[in-house]
């Protein structure tokens, strides 16, 4: 089985899905190696932007520790076989091209085009074999959810 993790990042000028593809045997190996990491340094997760900002758990780390707590985190990723995936847009661009006014509007063609990589690296897989996506996004999910109608159904 096959599993894609995405996350998005955004601001009011860009915004970026991507993550990565990889087998179950691949994440289980990193995510022993990941909490062992989390473990070590009393945190309960690793969250990139509170970590670079020093915002939430981090407020009391300095700089270079943050540092090396992500430097250590991507060893992990770098080390195994992963597909990277990405996709994003210039906001404002988008939103003038598209004659759309709001900032999330921007994220169903972000998934989508990850979504379609994501077939295009497993169309020579067989039938029976399953792939997941799963994707950290409370806020867009309804969009998502939109979006997988639509392409279900097109």
């Amino acid at each position: 089985m096959l599993t894609a993790f995405l996350d998005e990042s955004y601001d009011e000028k860009i915004f970026a899905l991507g993550g990565f593809l990889s087998y179950e045997d691949e994440w289980r190996k990193i995510e022993k190696r990941w909490k062992a990491v989390i473990r070590e340094n009393g945190i309960s997760r690793f969250h990139a932007a509170n970590c670079s900002s020093g915002y939430g758990e981090f407020k009391d780390w300095p700089a270079k520790r943050r540092n090396g707590l992500t430097k250590r985190l991507l060893r992990i990723l770098t080390q195994r076989e992963l597909y990277g995936l990405f996709s994003g847009a210039v906001v404002p661009d988008f939103k003038d091209a598209f004659q759309v006014k709001r900032n999330d509007d921007v994220y169903p063609l972000c998934l989508q085009h990850c979504l379609e990589v994501v077939c295009e690296k497993t169309t020579r897989l067989s039938a029976a074999e399953q792939v997941n996506i799963i994707v950290d996004s409370s806020k867009f999910a309804a969009k998502g959810a939109e979006l997988l109608h639509w392409m279900q159904f097109e």
